[in-house]
């Protein structure tokens, strides 16, 4: 067997897929088999894959006639395969069904089906297709369509789900040179010089970029809950905050999201900020809604590898929910189109319109990569794919915040606080699930104002105290969460939760809560464990905050959320920035209470701990309550 066939055939046995998927899936199961002789000996494989699914073989052909053994549980049988002469022409009766072509594919048979259908003088039946474009339709279908689809049926019915299929340069017509070398594998070479660069992008990216473009130090991936994110990255053309891609103009007062999911031509790798196809349907979006969209478009696409896995755990990561779009970015593919047309709502803007194809006027469209576009190019297709869905009505109906409870994060249809605040690593015990039910039930029938803090305390000091007694006199009630993912704290969750109880037992509108997965979590705001070394980045922790405002501060009627005033800790300074600007969306009140200070210093936990080096416990009493002072004498 070749080794491409080899290799493919294992890769569809690895994800319980075959060859024979785009024909089962059109209810065809009787076909016949071609092979050239370079693949022959893939011939007993591809038969026997065919009868253990119940798919009639009726013919067999090779370039030349040869012989084959098929083995059917340990024994082998001989059969003989005809053979197709240059000037065969062979009757309907043996024709009439599809054939599997074993050949070698050509990339202009996508515009031109002849060079598939056409041998000699023989010419194959329609809907014959070549195994490397079986394949291809497996894989996106076992690996991410079918999963995307169940998740929808299963999770978010309303969710919609969008695929924008952008031409490649070897499916376009008519190319020019720029574009032939590319499909000839000549493009690489560009991005070798500044000068090759620039002439393939037509960007004035600055020496720093381009050099870390060159020696991929952006768009690098890391992995964060399964799923690869973007390291962040920081330029004037350029930027990655908090693992995406900057969409330029993204409303903070969105209710719903598009999530753009895709690799280097949906990321943008050779564009400026402003002109990838994310940042784009921003736009539109934005002037469609006279500057109140009510969607924000997050560029979720993560770099080059294996496509459909990693566009797959992505989705499911990000979970989007009822209302939400689900936009994924792939290139032309006829066979997913057919199939999947019923389902889901294909862009196709070549197909439909003849986009790319030359001649035109839009100047060069592909940069340095048959898949990787110029500003321009992906600024026209960004246009094409927001005109056809408001076209369609993918944006005029959906379900607010108000009418329905599912957790953009969970993704599970009514998705109820108690869950949302239980999801964790961490195990709640029973005595604070129901400390939270029956306080929830209390709050929403007596007080009339709300508010909330959310602190890590580690360790629990006289500044958080102060923070906590100043917010209780301006609510009738306040509800303190404690972080509770805290493998970077030095002091365990166990022990900082109850230091906070002991030191807040005085106050009698106080309840202590763990903030459960979704508060300050690995999920929603995954920097803040990471803040000591990557203190000067820019983030942007909007996921989380709205979260907060959407799901968990609507079900507790929590009305206002207290922070302390933040002069040092730069990441810390950005998320009450974010507070500062989403909360008042929502009608949730976000006040800053100034830092207590001791002799003219302010005090803080990390100083407390550097204290505790030393076992200065004389310094460290003046500034922890007395319940603190007392665990850290015990350690």
């Amino acid at each position: 067997m070749s080794k491409y066939t080899e290799e493919r055939i294992a890769v569809l046995g690895s994800v319980n897929g075959s060859i024979y998927d785009y024909y089962l899936d059109k209810g065809i199961k009787c076909l016949n088999i071609y092979a050239t002789e370079e693949y022959a000996d893939s011939l007993a494989s591809i038969y026997s894959q065919a009868f253990w699914l119940g798919i009639e073989i009726k013919s067999i052909y090779c370039e030349k006639e040869t012989e084959i053994g098929v083995t059917f549980f340990e024994n082998t049988f001989p059969m003989n395969v005809k053979a197709i002469e240059i000037s065969d022409k062979l009757d309907n009766e043996l024709t009439s069904e599809p054939f599997v072509l074993l050949r070698r594919y050509i990339p202009d048979m996508h515009n031109n089906p002849n060079l598939r259908l056409e041998f000699g003088q023989f010419r194959f039946p329609e809907d014959s297709y070549t195994f490397t474009e079986l394949f291809e339709y497996s894989v996106k279908k076992r690996i991410l369509l079918d999963k995307i689809i169940e998740y929808k049926e299963k999770f978010a019915e309303n969710l919609k789900l969008v695929v924008l299929q952008f031409p490649t340069a070897n499916q376009i017509i008519n190319p020019n040179e720029h574009e032939k070398d590319l499909i000839n594998g000549v493009g690489h070479w560009l991005i070798k010089s500044d000068e090759g660069f620039k002439a393939a992008t037509g960007l004035n990216f600055n020496p720093k970029e381009v050099a870390d473009y060159r020696e991929q130090k952006i768009y690098f991936g890391c992995e964060r809950g399964g799923t690869v994110f973007l390291e962040d990255y920081i330029s004037e053309n350029i930027n990655i905050i908090g693992g995406y891609r900057h969409t330029v103009d993204s409303p903070q007062t969105a209710v719903k999201t598009v999530y753009s999911f895709g690799f280097c031509n949906a990321l943008g790798s050779t564009c400026t900020d402003e002109n990838t196809i994310p940042s784009t349907l921003q736009r539109k979006l934005n002037r469609y809604f006279k500057g109140k969209s009510d969607f924000k478009v997050l560029n979720c696409a993560n770099g080059g590898g294996p496509g459909n896995g990693r566009q797959c755990s992505s989705f499911l990561y990000h979970k989007p929910g009822n209302g939400d779009v689900a936009l994924f970015i792939h290139e032309e593919n006829d066979l997913i189109y057919e199939n999947y047309k019923d389902k889901i709502f294909f862009v196709r803007p070549r197909r439909e319109n003849g986009l790319f194809d030359r001649p035109h006027d839009l100047g060069q469209i592909y940069s340095t990569h048959t898949h990787h576009f110029t500003d321009k190019g992906s600024r026209t297709l960004g246009e094409a794919l927001a005109d056809r869905m408001l076209e369609f009505g993918i944006f005029d109906k959906f379900y607010k915040i108000d009418d329905y409870t599912d957790n953009i994060v969970s993704g599970i249809s009514k998705l109820s606080l108690l869950d949302i605040i239980s999801h964790t690593k961490a195990t709640v015990n029973n005595s604070v699930v129901n400390e939270l039910i029956s306080y929830i039930q209390k709050v929403k029938l007596t007080a009339p104002r709300i508010g909330s803090i959310v602190m890590n305390c580690n360790p629990f000091t006289l500044g958080h105290l102060y923070l906590i007694e100043e917010s209780a006199k301006k609510v009738s009630e306040l509800i303190i969460f404690v972080v509770e993912e805290g493998s970077t704290s030095q002091f365990p969750f166990e022990v900082r939760i109850e230091l906070v109880r002991k030191g807040t037992a005085h106050l009698p509108n106080i309840t202590v809560l763990p903030s459960g997965g979704f508060i300050i979590s690995r999920t929603t705001f995954p920097i803040y464990f990471d803040k000591d070394i990557k203190n000067n980045t820019r983030i942007d922790p909007s996921v989380d905050v709205e979260i907060f405002a959407r799901h968990i501060a609507s079900a507790l009627g929590i009305t206002v959320r207290f922070a302390g005033d933040e002069p040092f800790d730069y990441i810390t300074r950005q998320y009450n920035e974010t507070m500062q600007r989403i909360l008042p969306s929502y009608g949730i009140d976000f006040e800053i209470i100034p830092r207590k200070e001791i002799e003219g210093e302010v005090i803080s936990a990390s100083h407390v701990r550097k204290l505790l080096e030393t076992k200065n416990f004389s310094a460290i009493s003046q500034i922890v309550p007395k319940t603190t002072m007392e665990y850290l004498r015990g350690l």
